[in-house]
């Protein structure tokens, strides 16, 4: 029997225990933008870290002297989760954690960009029509077919191409969508020869971009109704 027992503890000894011995600080505390240290108390050689949440940014560890004591960075304040882990003998420690908190003021939000100014009209415009709003997509399928009609070479002339968009619209949208009609016709006849001028490749190519925008333009306005 104590043969055994003397055998049995040999081979438990044998046997690679989990290492536990891996300390971190409960708590680091910096402010945004400062580099902040965080020390790992273990026997093991190398240490492991990682950011568990998001905002913690963590220097590279293989870029440091010694990887027991790591660097991180937060640019908005806020409690950060650390964790660290090691091997000893062979063993792997089990993961330490520490919080990072940050201090430091809010950044103010983003102001937001400008606004565009075709959509801006388009929005008013389609807020005063009573019906048709199942035109608008008519519309922009309208915007687009000439858009293409642009880039054909049957089509000689800026009015040529302005006409084929007249008739798109006579087909698919009128009477519907007056008001945002309106907006649509005042803003080719603010980017686009309204005589027969003939269509060079810079034109054509003016022309069809200015068609794409109003078509995109209008797929924003009709997605935020």
């Amino acid at each position: 029997m104590q043969c055994l027992l003397a055998m049995a503890a040999i081979i438990v000894c044998a046997l690679p225990a989990a290492a536990q011995e891996i300390q971190l600080p409960a708590e680091v505390k910096g402010n945004v933008g400062e580099f902040l240290k965080v020390p790992a108390t273990t026997q093991g050689a190398v240490v492991r870290w990682r950011a568990i949440d998001a905002g913690l940014n963590l220097f590279p560890v293989e870029l440091l002297k010694d990887t027991r004591t790591a660097v991180v960075v937060a640019v908005q304040p806020g409690r950060f989760r650390l964790l660290a882990w090691s091997s000893i003998n062979g063993a792997p420690t089990d993961a330490a954690e520490c919080v990072v908190v940050i201090a430091g003021p809010v950044p103010p939000p983003i102001p937001p960009g400008p606004v565009d100014p075709l959509e801006a009209d388009l929005r008013a415009a389609l807020a005063k029509e009573p019906d048709g709003h199942e035109k608008m997509a008519e519309l922009v399928k309208a915007c687009q077919s000439v858009a293409t009609a642009a880039r054909d070479p049957a089509n000689g002339d800026v009015k040529s191409v302005r006409d084929i968009f007249t008739g798109q619209i006579r087909e698919r949208v009128a009477p519907k969508l007056p008001f945002v009609r309106g907006v649509v016709v005042r803003f080719l006849d603010s980017k686009l020869p309204t005589t027969a001028t003939p269509l060079t490749d810079e034109l054509r190519g003016a022309i069809a971009h200015t068609f794409e925008t109003i078509a995109t333009t209008l797929e924003r306005v009709q997605a935020a109704e």
